[in-house]
């Protein structure tokens, strides 16, 4: 486990992310990525959304390894997806910003600083989106940038991996998070960023990359 790094000025900005797990594999480098984090306020609300039952016992297992740490909080569901999932892990949260990681995903150990430094620098921008480094089947590296919209309909294939954090306030004033029946409650993040550029809703880039693995890439599109 990675050792968590004392931030010496942690200011005012709370980040609560909220973790989405419904397979083991890369689980606890996701939990070991959090709780090395250098920026001190933050919280994670994690839901397990109803794998199967051996699955289920895996995961149950190396949760238990983070039992003691009360910034963690576990919840168990029947299987809804992630759209809904992600929802009502927005609708509990009491952050200042929210951000939303899944279980095969890692940060870098500054990445909620750097969000968090970003925040204070623009306090009237409500969305911020850093880049990501894949790993696993192929290695690459994608830099954050403007969203690519021809005739209002995005054609960034790789935009839903990159970690962005969004004002608490800002998500539930455009309605939270929404998705798409057809593609089995899924589809939440595709939406959103559709949802921002409809609404011209400002947003800042941080050039480099915050999420360092995937190891194993869903793409909801």
């Amino acid at each position: 486990m990675f050792r968590a790094r004392i931030c010496p000025r942690p200011g005012p900005i709370w980040v609560r992310i909220h973790g989405l797990c419904c397979k083991p594999d890369y689980l606890a480098e996701m939990l070991d990525s959090i709780q090395s984090q250098m920026w001190l306020n933050w919280e994670l609300n994690l839901i397990v959304d109803g794998p199967l039952k051996p699955v289920l016992s895996g995961i149950a297992d190396i949760l238990q390894r983070y039992a003691e740490d009360s910034r963690i909080r576990i919840a168990f569901q029947a299987n809804r997806g992630t759209g809904p999932t992600r929802d009502a892990l927005a609708s509990i949260s009491t952050g200042d910003f929210i951000l939303s990681v899944d279980d095969d995903d890692a940060l870098t150990e500054d990445a909620l600083e750097a969000f968090a430094s970003a925040i204070l620098h623009n306090p009237s921008v409500p969305f911020f989106r850093g880049g990501a480094q894949l790993t696993g089947l192929y290695t690459r590296h994608l830099r954050s940038r403007a969203r690519l919209v021809i005739g209002g309909i995005s054609n960034d294939v790789f935009e839903v991996t990159q970690p962005f954090v969004i004002a608490r306030a800002a998500l539930q004033a455009i309605g939270g998070f929404e998705w798409y029946d057809g593609l089995r409650n899924a589809g939440e993040g595709t939406i959103l960023l559709q949802k921002l550029d409809w609404l011209r809703l400002e947003t800042r880039i941080i050039d480099r990359a915050l999420l360092p693995a995937i190891e194993h890439q869903e793409f909801d599109i």
